[in-house]
């Protein structure tokens, strides 16, 4: 048994016919070469619903690389071929020898150990360029590929893929997987607390780190942390500014049983669309009446971090 099936039955795939792996509703599709110095990709269109090919060069001492099909498939190079009568009368099926410094080499290459993409760990990744075609004639395929600065091709390899470009390679399913899996592991590090929505967690831990205060345990009503020095009990309240909700919307969480007084200061922290800290606000309880306002539908006290309240004497600018 190779190393390739080992590594797809521990992530619970089945062989289910000649180069075809399935777990589920997903299926894989293995693709082996052992020429070189060209590397060669084939496919067959019928594959793009599959989740991902395998392109296993380890024959000729190359790295094995899983590419998702919808980032295969919408390639500049295969929606060309798209157009190529000779691909239609092939019976869209196509297999190919390409340069190392071709653009499709290039995008399956730059796909090297993503095991993370079949729900795995993700591997070591290098940028591969292509030697001189003199040395390519005579050396392995690892030695015709090398790390080293990215060829000036179309697919970009010299840095890491933009996570929203990458995420599109996910199906649907696998991308809720990806986020319970997240969530557990910011549980595990401590970043933070549950489960739930982890910009709230993650502000609490901010403040918290930023001034000593020590974090309620959840059962506490009405506050998050509390300083064991004055006892003074903090609600922090935290809001991520996207492109969807407006950058300069600062419209805090639902301030609940004001009249009750359960704490002594609110802190607001205000993030970027990436989680980066922007702001962190103090604001004492007295101040909190005067500028918010009472919701029946949401059952509680709605307040705005902008305009008056922040030129009060008493509101503290931390960050």
């Amino acid at each position: 048994m190779g190393k390739l099936e080992d590594e797809l039955r521990s992530l619970g795939f089945q062989k289910n016919r000649a180069a075809n792996w399935t777990r589920k509703h997903d299926i894989v599709q293995i693709v082996r070469s052992s020429e070189r110095p060209k590397l060669r990709v084939m496919w067959r269109e019928y594959w793009k619903d599959f989740l991902a090919i395998i392109f296993d060069y380890s024959e000729a001492d190359g790295p094995i690389c899983i590419v998702p099909t919808s980032v295969l498939f919408n390639s500049p190079f295969i929606s060309e071929k798209r157009k190529d009568q000779a691909y239609v009368n092939s019976g869209y099926y196509w297999s190919q020898l390409f340069n190392i410094e071709d653009s499709l080499a290039q995008l399956v290459l730059s796909f090297e150990n993503r095991w993370d993409i079949l729900g795995g760990n993700r591997g070591e990744t290098a940028v591969w360029q292509a030697f001189s075609q003199r040395s390519a004639t005579t050396l392995p395929l690892k030695a015709v590929i090398k790390r080293s600065e990215p060829v000036a091709v179309k697919v970009i390899v010299d840095k890491e893929p933009e996570f929203s470009g990458m995420l599109k390679a996910f199906r649907n399913n696998h991308l809720l997987h990806l986020y319970c899996d997240l969530m557990e592991e910011l549980r595990e590090r401590n970043i933070v607390r549950s489960g739930g929505n982890p910009v709230s967690d993650y502000g609490e831990k901010i403040v918290a780190e930023r001034m000593n205060l020590k974090l309620s345990m959840g059962s506490n009503k009405g506050y998050d942390a509390i300083d064991e020095n004055t006892a003074n009990r903090y609600q922090i309240k935290s809001i991520r500014l996207t492109k969807h909700n407006g950058t300069s919307s600062k419209q805090l969480g639902i301030i609940r049983n004001l009249d009750q007084k359960l704490f002594d200061y609110l802190v607001a922290v205000i993030f970027d669309e990436f989680l980066e800290p922007k702001e962190i606000w103090q604001i004492p309880f007295d101040v909190i009446p005067k500028y918010s306002k009472f919701s029946e539908h949401q059952n509680g006290h709605i307040l705005i971090l902008a305009g008056d309240i922040l030129q009060e004497e008493t509101v503290k600018k931390l960050l």
